[in-house]
């Protein structure tokens, strides 16, 4: 082994201006691109955190570069490179740091990545067309941007970046030393390119190609495999296919090739590799910037030089991640979740708008459209969303916070000219670090307009990412009395940051009421696994098993599936067992004169457990009440079988405020920083009182009667949360969990609840509201009669009808009332007093009103 010795030292700023510590050389057959691996002993650790040894390389003449042989990620060995070695006997030269003891370097032919046959062959249906540019805009396109660069909005941007081109800009390096990522110069290339190609002003557009030239040149992110080098490598590469196709003009064929090698050099420092066959298109980075906007971007600038990097990106995006996403936002609803989601569908957006700008056809589906209204749906009065999956925008949760994706707002508005979108787009402040990309597609010509009021109240989002939210109003101003829930569950796994949250119900009213505690922290942390993306972490169904494995160290924490493996297409989503998260069986949203009464969810979710819960459904239904004092009640019913009777099952909720619990309830209660207290009440009707039992703890508590949590030291009030659970106390394999939520203004007294059960349905009253559910199996029979003491009227909601024509019929005055109960909506109202109802399914004999 060889290492620095003490005596060896170097100048002030660690350059290296002394001989290399080893010499020998690489004996190779031929010339060609090698990758170069090391194999190091570190010998020397700090007391805090693990930092970053890097040695200094040299091939033959070529510049000295620095790579990572030790980090906190791995000690010993690490990839240094491909490099191109043109002479069998060039020598390699190592400048050692102090710390490590040196062992080796391996060297091996570079192996490029497998092209699937089915690519080989691909013959794209759009190719680029003739000339340039065809980036974001094309020779149609480009006059109606330029027309609209002094218009509304645009000009005072289009003012500021006009500003920005013009400024004198001089890069200073040295053609031997090698600099990082330069966020800054690289804005400054795409402003001069931009204006350029604005304004056809020679000297501006050489400006880009010589500052980007020289950054290229010396330009090296070395062996960095950490912190989403990825991200950064691919604006690199997408900065310099913007030159290559806006100055394309100005360009020799000699800068042509110069552009064209460095950025098929870089595409092979992606994560995805080049060709690139990495990693899948549809989940995962892969799914981001890389090939939806860098190298579909790269692909389409140089296609006349070399057509084959479009063949592939290409097929990537038309082939695979179009049909996919064509059936995945079936749901209006992204997988990933909030932030995620709206990331990736950022990207998604920029492959949709380069394809467009380029052809003038629209490559997605158009259900992409709708994607959305679910972010605006999320929203809470607070400013904040609903959590879905891993959340990383909220960084201090503790501060008064509007979440925003605005840069995607821009994308999906200018898509589909959506004036809401685009009023929303505004709220969150633009995009004032992008201002090309907006002038590139906003049309001045379109009013935002904050009219929410044909937005219905309530939002199903499908079957392929099952969930329901509904909302008594769009008031998003401080100290709003609405209440907004969100029921999950039902489609497909699709792995990465998706929660095992099958069913997990979440309310806002003054506060978050039903939450979910989990925090992202760290991917693939023990509290990441454990809990995070765990369904402990979230207000569903457990079910223990002791004997149940979730994957290699992780809790037996009782919830559902933990899936961290994505399908790779609509044929795995299908076909493999494994991604079934369980089925919608109905979803129904009602309205009486365009005023929201109830929604209506159930979803069987048996398989998004393993074979311990033998039948799992959920009924969810949610009550608008136009009460300022009770303005919504929740019924949720939990009909599940397990196994084995020995499994204990855990009826779970999450609040960020200790519950209180009585006798007769449990009550939550949260605040905004500012405005009243806002409580729910929840009334247990089954387990009867006798036959369960109710107990909570605080997150922070080591008594946990599920599964240890693992540790994790923040301020957020999340860890500081409270997790309720109700239980049988007998064993049985089949149980039913029947709660109702009541939400209630601060110093309200709630109204009586009335519960019936009768040998076929459930019956719950409050105050003028009936809700009736079935008791002994999934579906109401097809004939029962209903009796109402009050002499006022009162509304009437029969959840669980199997779907056909229904008849109601008031005894005493022969009143008839005709439903159609479509597939799927299970359910229906009516208005009725004092009396008994007859209601029976397909009689066509009766005669009556169609409601």
């Amino acid at each position: 082994m060889l290492e620095l010795k003490d005596s060896i030292k170097r100048d002030a700023e660690g350059e290296v201006w002394r001989e290399a510590d080893i010499t020998f050389p690489l004996r190779i057959p031929q010339g060609g691109r090698y990758l170069l691996s090391s194999h190091v002993k570190r010998t020397q650790f700090p007391n805090g955190p693990v930092n970053d040894l890097n040695i200094e390389i040299q091939i033959g003449n070529q510049r000295i570069t620095k790579r990572i042989v030790s980090d906190a990620r791995n000690y010993t060995y690490h990839v240094l490179g491909d490099f191109v070695i043109t002479e069998s006997d060039s020598l390699l030269r190592v400048w050692l740091p102090k710390g490590i003891q040196f062992e080796k370097i391996v060297v091996n032919e570079y192996c490029p990545v497998t092209v699937p046959e089915t690519v080989q062959i691909y013959q794209p249906p759009i190719v680029p067309p003739e000339g340039h540019p065809r980036l974001w805009v094309n020779g149609e396109s480009l006059p109606v941007v330029k027309a609209r660069l002094d218009k509304g909005e645009n000009h005072r941007v289009w003012q500021q970046v006009k500003k920005d081109a013009l400024q004198e800009f001089t890069f200073h390096f040295y053609p031997w030393k090698e600099i990082p990522y330069s966020t800054d110069l690289e804005k400054t290339v795409q402003t001069k390119a931009f204006y350029y190609l604005m304004t056809d002003e020679k000297k501006v557009g050489r400006e880009a190609i010589s500052i980007l030239k020289n950054y290229l040149s010396v330009l090296e992110y070395g062996n960095i495999n950490y912190g989403d080098i990825t991200r950064d490598i691919g604006h690199t590469i997408y900065v310099s296919a913007l030159v290559y196709d806006w100055c394309n003009g100005l360009l020799t064929k000699q800068e042509k090739k110069q552009l064209y090698e460095r950025m098929m050099d870089l595409s092979r420092k992606m994560s995805i590799g080049w060709p690139p066959f990495k990693e899948s298109i549809v989940n995962g980075h892969a799914a981001e910037a890389q090939v939806n906007r860098d190298l579909l971007s790269m692909s389409i600038a140089i296609y006349e030089q070399d057509p084959i990097p479009y063949k592939y990106t290409s097929y990537l995006i038309l082939e695979e991640l179009v049909p996919m996403r064509r059936f995945q936002y079936q749901s209006a609803r992204p997988n990933q979740g909030v932030d995620y989601g709206a990331y990736r569908h950022m990207w998604e957006m920029n492959a949709a708008w380069l394809f467009y700008r380029m052809s003038g056809r629209q490559v997605f589906d158009d259900n992409i459209k709708k994607l959305p209204l679910y972010w605006m749906y999320m929203r809470l009065p607070n400013g904040r969303l609903f959590r879905d999956g891993d959340v990383f925008r909220e960084v201090n949760r503790m501060k008064p916070y509007y979440w925003g994706q605005p840069e995607m707002l821009l994308l999906d508005y200018c898509y589909s000219e959506n004036a809401i979108l685009k009023a929303e787009f505004q709220r969150q402040g633009g995009i004032p670090d992008n201002p090309i990309l907006f002038l590139l597609l906003n049309n001045p010509e379109l009013i935002p307009s904050e009219d929410y009021s044909h937005f219905p109240l309530a939002f199903s989002t499908g079957n392929v990412t099952g969930s329901l939210i509904s909302r008594t109003g769009w008031n998003m101003k401080p100290g709003s009395d609405d209440v907004v829930a969100e029921i999950k569950g039902g489609g497909y796994l699709f792995g990465n940051h998706q929660h095992a949250d099958a069913g997990a119900i979440q309310i806002y009213y003054h506060g978050l009421q039903v939450c979910d505690l989990g925090l992202y922290i760290s991917y693939g942390s023990p509290y990441d696994f454990n809990f995070n993306k765990r369904s402990a972490s979230h207000s569903m169904m457990l079910v223990v098993d002791p004997d149940e494995a979730f994957g290699n160290n992780l809790l037996n924490d009782g919830g559902t599936r933990f899936n961290q493996r994505s399908p790779k297409s609509v044929f795995d989503t299908l076909h493999d067992p494994w991604f079934s998260n369980g089925v919608v069986l109905a979803s129904n949203i009602e309205h009486n004169n365009n005023s929201f009464q109830y929604s209506y969810f159930k979803a069987d979710l048996t398989h998004a457990y393993s074979s311990k819960v033998r039948n799992y459904t959920k009924t969810f239904c949610f009550v608008n009440t136009g009460n300022k004092q009770v303005p919504a009640f929740i019924v949720v019913l939990d009909n599940i079988t397990s196994s084995n009777a020995d499994f204990k099952k855990f009826w779970k909720i999450n609040t960020i405020k200790e519950p209180l619990i009585s006798d007769s309830s449990i009550l939550l209660h949260n605040r905004e920083e500012t405005g009243p207290t806002g409580w729910t009440h929840i009334k247990t009707l089954l387990p009867a009182k006798a036959n369960r039992k109710t107990v909570y703890w605080n997150s922070q508590d080591t008594v946990n009667p599920i599964a240890p949590l693992p540790a994790i030291s923040t301020h957020e009030p999340e860890t500081k949360g409270y997790q309720l659970v109700i239980s049988p106390q007998q064993a049985n394999k089949k149980d039913t969990f029947l709660n109702l939520f009541l939400m209630a203004a601060d110093g309200v007294r709630p109204p009586l609840v009335h519960f019936d059960e009768t040998s076929t349905e459930y019956r719950i009253k409050v105050h003028d509201y009936l809700v009736v559910l079935p008791s002994k199996s999934e579906l109401l029979p097809d004939s029962f009669d209903i009796t109402l003491l009050d002499h006022s009227d009162q509304k009437v909601i029969l959840a669980g009808l199997k779907p056909g024509l229904w008849y109601v019929c008031k005894q005493d005055n022969n009143t008839h009332f005709k439903f159609k109960v479509k597939e799927n909506a299970n359910s229906l109202q009516f208005s009725g007093n004092h009396g008994t109802y007859k209601i029976w399914r397909n009689n066509p004999d009766s005669e009556g009103e169609t409601q």
